[in-house]
């Protein structure tokens, strides 16, 4: 999970909840719905307590944003606040004392907003329009490690708009002197720790993707240049359906104001991944069959 602030969408987690949350409810889903379809999606990820309070803490946010904010859920979150679960995760994770100050600064204050009950609910809104990008799903994206060896990463689940997008990879475990070739990319294996076709677990038969960038309004503009100087577009795949678990890790590089920046966190970010994540048994060309978008 990557965090980059102590506030409570400080994190790629809880915005991925606040982002899935209301994309729906603007669809016209019903809160109590949407409350156990959330816990239902991130369940492997709720044994993890750091993920497990970021997914409550923005959940019970986005409920009491809607005036639907069960009393249990409340109790569970003050629980964390007040007993101070949260901030000791934050310092096992060797937070910084001013980042704890901030961090317990941001839960009191949610912690002040949910007690009380909002006047009005939140309204739905018409959803943005998308927006075509070559880097729709099941783009296949060149890049070169540290060491100029070439790796490739493949979008999934990502969405584009006119201000904001969401860019996620599942990275294979090519790593070679050339341009890899789509024939290369059909041949490969996933790099994913969780990913089990023969798990009784439905959520294990879906990916745990390694990158999970939402670009806001001031990152969108770095989309396009920064991708363009760090990867080469070297073709498409369908694009997978109902393939992403709802896990995923990962900074956000194209929060970093200079290219460089960016580059050496996603280049350090994806050679961690391959030295750490285990490798799927089903190629790419086997996912293709499972994930592909079903034709008429």
């Amino acid at each position: 999970m990557g965090t980059w602030s102590a506030s409570i969408f400080g994190n790629d987690t809880s915005c991925e909840v606040k982002e899935y949350f209301f994309e729906q409810y603007n669809l016209g889903k019903l809160p109590s719905d949407l409350h156990e379809e959330i816990l239902n999606i991130y369940s492997k990820s709720l044994s993890d307590k750091e993920e497990q309070y970021n997914i409550l803490l923005a959940l019970a946010h986005c409920l009491w944003q809607v005036k639907e904010l069960p009393a249990e859920t409340l109790t569970e979150v003050r629980q964390i606040i007040t007993d101070g679960s949260d901030l000791q995760v934050c310092k096992d994770l060797g937070a910084t004392a001013k980042f704890l100050r901030e961090r317990e600064k941001a839960l009191n204050k949610l912690l002040s907003d949910i007690s009380t009950p909002k006047a009005t609910a939140k309204k739905r809104v018409k959803p943005p329009v998308p927006v075509d990008s070559v880097y729709r799903n099941g783009c296949c994206l060149a890049f070169q490690y540290a060491d100029e060896k070439w790796g490739v990463v493949i979008t999934v689940e990502s969405s584009f708009f006119k201000r904001k997008a969401t860019l996620m990879f599942a990275q294979t475990d090519i790593k070679q002197n050339s341009v890899p070739t789509m024939d290369e990319v059909s041949k490969a294996h996933l790099l994913d720790n969780y990913f089990d076709t023969n798990s009784k677990y439905e959520h294990h038969h879906k990916l745990s993707l390694y990158g999970s960038h939402f670009l806001v309004a001031k990152e969108h503009p770095r989309l396009e240049e920064y991708n363009e100087n760090f990867f080469t577009v070297i073709g498409h795949l369908p694009k997978w359906q109902n393939a992403y678990a709802g896990s995923s890790s990962g900074r956000q590089p194209y929060s970093q104001e200079d290219y460089e920046d960016f580059a050496s966190i996603i280049q350090l970010y994806f050679s961690q991944n391959f030295e750490n994540k285990k490798r799927t048994r089903e190629t790419v060309k086997d996912l293709n069959r499972l994930f592909s978008e079903i034709k008429a």
